[in-house]
């Protein structure tokens, strides 16, 4: 692997940086970018680490040491800290304020949120819709779950920024947090007509999150929009991270519904959410660190677009991380030993869902394994209840032919 020392003559200023053209990281590996247009594409870029960012923060004016400063750097002016993400964001995104691009983002993005709340108000009997009363504890609902994400987004960012968080470990704890979010509010917070629509409710508020760190927005409101977008920035997925970040929340939480359906259908019990949250959550969470520390032995995975190409890029996994997805798997079984049923179902599922979900996520394409932990979840907590009978136990001492 060798490095190339440019000068980056884009965005306000320009600082020599040093460019790796074939190195990314997954869970701690590394991937390969082939021809003059990814070199070209990785120096306009400048694919950094955290380091890098906090480096780059530091050159357009030295932060405050104080804690007083630091909070009057929020202000506006050259030096405050909305002024200073900006200045970074249009280096990392050089293209424009607002661009040709960021139009079929938007586009798309308002669409899909449009139809989803059109789905939601038209099958909710007690949306506002109906109704002329106005229904507090579905706002304070919705408001709870965004504010939340929100708020903890924009913690996280400033560690990312100013304590060199590394930003592949902040983007696992942000994930988590987004997918159990609506889980909890929908399980703690007041109840709605369905527990279906309480949670289709809850997704379309987390939906907005990725719509607010859009471009066009969080640079109109860098503080606390840019500092959020830092925290879930990987060099490597750029220009790609909200398409990439939207494609697999919108996915994700579409299986979050199908599965929130067949529990509620089969009057399940909703503590089987527990299986994709911990497999996502600690397993997925665990397996980059773990990776990049440990990973030994690496295998390949693809995104799926890459520089202009359907399933393209060389990203690369290892199996100490996936040794974490499976592990996780297996905690989650047990957590949920009470709720199998029969210990027939509880065995089986404890040879299947483990292997199960450590192949989903080995397989899945680059930063969209969400959406396959949760669908293979879904498909798997069906399989056990349809094909395992609740009356057949041959573990059973009182278990007959």
């Amino acid at each position: 692997m060798e490095g190339v020392e440019v000068e980056t003559p884009v965005g306000v200023e320009s600082v020599p940086v040093t460019v790796t053209v074939n190195k990314d990281a997954d869970h701690g590996g590394v991937g390969r970018h082939q021809g003059n247009e990814d070199v070209e594409s990785a120096v306009l870029r400048k694919r950094r680490d955290s380091e890098g960012l906090r480096e780059d923060m530091e050159k357009f004016a030295p932060s405050p040491r104080d804690l007083g400063g630091r909070f009057f750097c929020l202000s506006g002016g050259d030096n405050s800290l909305g002024a200073k993400l900006v200045r970074c964001d249009r280096e990392y995104y050089p293209e424009g304020d607002w661009t040709a691009e960021d139009n079929r983002y938007y586009g798309i993005a308002i669409f899909i949120f449009l139809v989803w709340a059109a789905i939601n108000v038209w099958q909710d009997k007690d949306s506002f819709a109906y109704n002329s009363d106005v229904n507090y504890i579905f706002w304070l609902r919705m408001f709870v779950t965004l504010s939340f994400n929100l708020l903890i987004s924009s913690v996280v960012g400033y560690f990312v920024v100013h304590r060199d968080w590394h930003i592949g470990y902040s983007r696992k704890l942000l994930h988590f947090c987004l997918f159990a979010s609506p889980v909890v509010v929908n399980s703690t917070l007041g109840a709605m007509d369905t527990k279906i629509l309480g949670l289709s409710w809850l997704s379309l508020a987390c939906q907005a999150y990725f719509v607010l760190m859009l471009k066009p927005v969080r640079r109109r409101l860098p503080v606390p929009l840019l500092l959020m977008f830092r925290a879930l920035d990987r060099p490597q997925d750029r220009p790609y991270t909200i398409p990439w970040l939207y494609l697999q929340s919108v996915v994700g939480f579409i299986a979050m519904i199908l599965l929130q359906t067949y529990l509620e259908s089969r009057q399940i019990s909703e503590a089987f959410f527990v299986i994709p949250l911990v497999v996502n959550g600690l397993g997925d969470g665990l397996a980059e660190p773990v990776g990049i520390k440990w990973g030994k032995h690496k295998y390949q995975t693809r995104a799926i677009w890459y520089h202009g190409k359907v399933c393209s890029g060389e990203f690369v996994r290892s199996l100490e991380g996936s040794a974490c997805v499976f592990l996780s798997a297996m905690l989650s079984v047990f957590a949920v030993y009470s709720e199998w049923g029969n210990t027939t179902r509880f065995v089986i599922a404890l040879a299947i869902v483990p292997i199960t979900m450590t192949a989903a996520e080995a397989f899945s394409p680059h930063t969209c394994d969400t959406p396959f932990i949760f669908l293979v979840a879904t498909a798997l907590i069906c399989f056990l209840f349809e094909a395992v009978d609740d009356d057949f136990d041959p573990f059973s001492p009182s278990f007959s032919q």
